[in-house]
């Protein structure tokens, strides 16, 4: 693992980022990235390792080849793509977009600045990577038991509202902890953990966490908290005694021929943002995806528990979430971040498509209807017209 820093330090940044729009010159300053122009954001979100302490996610053996069509029926469905995608990308500050289908690129195309070569920060779909850890840590015998209780691996929280709490409840973000997850509220628990990260060098996120409420017994409430998705990274940091960076180097990185290393932004404690940050090209995100359709296997090597990707990706709570990974229906599951970042995998079609975006704001109700409308369009294509998400 290399750790890299340069520029600022960490900072708001934790979990995700900004609007506006203006000339930019310089690399903006990141503790300032909800209030980022549209020129900030396209520069720092390729290029967040320059504005934040890093550790590599190292690559290396053969990389997994991603080609263009050459069977006919590929070549028309990318034929019948090209139009769509491009109507598509004039779209929400659309970077870069990927489809794969049976092993076949379909699309790929980039714009804004945005290269092949280039890599683009993740937000909240690193969620959907971590989760994935975790059950690697499980078929690695680090973690015994979904039902363990997260106190056992994090005593610090004993004693607190996550007393009871196991690390499936975090998985399934059902602890019953209070939690506020608003962007655009400067007071909310999000924003305040972000803020903190940023300002005292000696501000520890896990004392703050180890304040918060109660709400909900553990399992009965569903409430998003990217500060529990850091616990989880945290909990899976002392399970396997490596860093984030190097168990996913292992584990992911290299078994599934990842072409370009990644880099993971880090906490003050020196800690991966579990929740948040991984850089990657957009064609190693389409990997990513092709791991999690195939049911987390590399090659001829069953990474994962067989069927944890069925467990991970069933909707439990009756709000479209797994374990980190949002469903979209029962074919369809997605890694989802802020600011317009995608990866969907479509179980029924046999596809995988790579959204990565600059939107003006966190969310946006606009981002998500042409998403969702280009997604139908890809599955009309590849399955002939059969049927809608």
């Amino acid at each position: 693992m290399k750790l890299k820093t340069s520029g600022a330090i960490l900072l708001a940044l934790l979990l995700f980022c900004p609007p506006p729009v203006s000339a930019v010159e310089k690399y903006p300053e990141p503790q300032n990235v909800f209030n980022w122009s549209r020129a900030e954001r396209l520069l720092g979100f390729m290029n967040m390792e320059k504005l934040t302490p890093v550790h590599e996610v190292r690559a290396g053996g053969p990389v997994r080849p991603l080609a263009p069509p050459t069977s006919k029926r590929g070549l028309k469905m990318a034929a019948l793509l090209k139009k769509p995608t491009e109507d598509f990308m004039k779209t929400g500050d659309i970077v870069g977009v990927i489809v794969i289908r049976k092993g076949e690129v379909l699309v790929e195309e980039y714009a804004r600045g945005f290269t092949a070569e280039d890599r683009w920060t993740s937000f909240s779909v690193a969620k959907s990577f971590t989760a994935t850890l975790v059950g690697a840590a499980l078929k690695d015998g680090f973690i015994k038991s979904l039902d363990d209780q997260v106190t056992q691996y994090v005593p610090e929280l004993k004693g607190t509202a996550y007393d009871g709490v196991t690390v499936r409840h975090f998985l399934a973000m059902t602890s019953g902890v209070k939690w506020d997850e608003n962007y655009s509220a400067a007071d909310s628990d999000v924003v305040r953990l972000a803020l903190g990260l940023g300002g005292d060098k000696n501000h520890d996120q896990l004392k703050d966490l180890a304040q918060l409420p109660r709400e909900a017994e553990p399992g009965k409430l569903f409430s998003y908290k990217t500060g529990e998705t850091n616990l989880l990274g945290l909990i899976l940091i002392r399970a396997t005694g490596k860093s984030l960076a190097d168990y996913l180097s292992e584990k992911i990185w290299r078994p599934c021929g990842m072409e370009k290393s990644a880099w993971w932004a880090l906490d003050r404690q020196g800690r991966e943002l579990a929740g948040c940050c991984l850089s990657l090209t957009l064609r190693d995100y389409a990997r990513f995806g092709l791991f999690a359709l195939e049911g987390g296997r590399a090659g001829e090597d069953q990474i994962l528990p067989p069927d944890w990707m069925v467990q991970a990706t069933r909707d439990a709570t009756g709000n479209h979430y797994g374990y980190q990974w949002w469903v979209l229906d029962k074919d369809v599951f997605a890694a989802n971040g802020i600011f317009g970042q995608l990866i969907a995998v479509d179980r029924r079609s046999q596809s995988v498509a790579v959204i990565l975006s600059a939107w003006d704001s966190p969310v946006s109700s606009q981002g998500d209807k042409d998403r969702f409308q280009y997604l139908y369009q890809i599955r009309s294509i590849v399955m002939g017209g059969q049927g809608k998400l």
